[in-house]
């Protein structure tokens, strides 16, 4: 199964997006897939800087020429809320903006996750449950570090009975994440094995363990700051349950 992950894509107002860049990732994207198929996208927040419908519409018209380039069905992109997407700067704020982007972008009303069947194993199906969870309740652009994975959320998770792989989508590096014991009780379940996430603006893709879940931590596509590199990686999750990321680093 091969992931495309973006993060950290800052649509703004007021300035350009580098449409060189959107134009170099299909192909690069298709490079680091090594000619098999991209089963799914995983957008892991701050598609925008200020949360503006505006800078929402950019990233829609963006993301999806580039679901048609990829040949990726826009009900297999998946997105979870960042910071920049809150309605407001203040804490606490609302994600109306967002939440209508999802229409927008889907067609439809979105749904809580996505299934996708990838074969049979001792006679049983199998396949991969992708969740993404909002750990950005008390976060905005100003307060952009208050992490927190919801409750409710890790409790739904830890209790699903099936035995399908597991992954999750969330903003905030687990470093940041406040409430470390329900996202150890997360990654000690055995029901999440990926979780991806974005935030941090790093000049490479972390890959580190974390109970029994492997987390890649992307390049942002946009980084905050000119001297940083922007970027993005394909994840691919083998048949025999090794986790394998390439990277792509535009200069």
């Amino acid at each position: 199964m091969n992931i495309l992950h973006l993060t950290d894509l800052h649509f703004s107002d007021g300035e350009d997006m580098d449409e060189g860049l959107w134009k170099k990732i299909p192909k690069a994207a298709r490079r680091l897939s090594k000619g098999r198929d991209i089963d799914m996208a995983a957008v892991t927040g701050d598609l925008t800087s200020h949360g503006r419908n505006s800078e929402f519409a950019k990233a829609k018209e963006t993301l999806s020429i580039l679901a048609q380039e990829l040949s990726i069905p826009r009900d297999r992109f998946l997105f979870c809320m960042g910071n920049h997407d809150a309605d407001v700067e203040e804490a606490h704020s609302t994600f109306t903006h967002y939440e209508q982007f999802l229409r927008d972008f889907y067609g439809r009303e979105p749904e809580g996750g996505l299934y996708l069947e990838k074969g049979k194993k001792g006679g049983k199906r199998t396949g991969f449950h992708i969740f993404s969870t909002n750990t950005c309740t008390e976060t905005s652009l100003l307060f952009f570090n208050d992490a927190c994975i919801p409750e409710k959320d890790a409790a739904e998770l830890c209790a699903r009975e099936d035995n399908g792989r597991g992954i999750l989508l969330m903003h905030h590096q687990p470093d940041v994440v406040r409430n470390q014991e329900t996202l150890h009780a997360l990654t000690d379940s055995g029901k999440i094995d990926l979780i991806l996430c974005g935030h941090l603006h790093g000049t490479d893709t972390r890959v580190f363990r974390i109970g029994l879940a492997t987390v890649v931590n992307g390049i942002a596509v946009k980084p905050h700051l000119s001297w940083l590199p922007a970027g993005f990686q394909m994840v691919r999750i083998r048949k025999d349950g090794r986790i394998q990321v390439r990277s792509k680093i535009f200069n």
